[in-house]
């Protein structure tokens, strides 16, 4: 099934909407898991700093028509994500934990992706690299989700070998 076309971004009087969105509200899937890095050169951003740069990568991308607005973040990330700035000589890059996968987003540009599956409830669906099924398969989530659980064996028992093939007669 094709994906529509996205939506022309709305504009009012010369302007294009701007919606004020939450997403630390329930109504946005929440599935970032809290990540805390033992790591002294890995410090968590402030979620006000954290929300500012979102709104600004989201709106300097080609993310308002596929959403038909600009977005201005308020309140809390999602659920479970983290800005971090890795600090390493000679300077720090940012980057974003949270995803199930257990990686990191190298880029709020990589994670503004992600968040668009979010704001759309696409999340099933996220075409970000951490969420390619050749990249992080949905077996692999389901098992890093068991492990978590404190399940035991998350490992599927190995198939039965094939049967002989029948001799041929030539």
């Amino acid at each position: 099934m094709a994906e529509p076309p996205p939506t022309p971004p709305v504009i009012l009087y010369g302007h294009i909407l701007v919606q004020d969105i939450d997403l630390s509200d329930a109504q946005y899937p929440r599935d970032g898991v809290i990540y805390q890095p033992t790591n002294p050169n890995i410090v968590r951003e402030p979620d006000a700093v954290f929300l500012q740069s979102l709104t600004q990568s989201i709106n300097n991308s080609a993310h308002v028509s596929t959403l038909g607005h600009r977005v201005n973040f308020v309140n809390g990330p999602p659920v479970g994500y983290g800005l971090f700035t890795v600090h390493r000589p000679p300077r720090g890059h940012r980057c974003v934990f949270g995803h199930p996968s257990g990686r990191a987003f190298r880029s709020l540009t990589e994670f503004s992706e992600h968040v668009v599956s979010i704001i759309q409830d696409k999340v099933d669906n996220c075409p970000c690299r951490l969420c390619q099924p050749g990249v992080w398969k949905h077996s692999q989530l389901e098992k890093h989700r068991a492990r978590r659980a404190g399940a035991v064996n998350t490992h599927l028992p190995p198939a039965p070998p094939a049967p002989p093939a029948a001799p041929t007669v030539s």
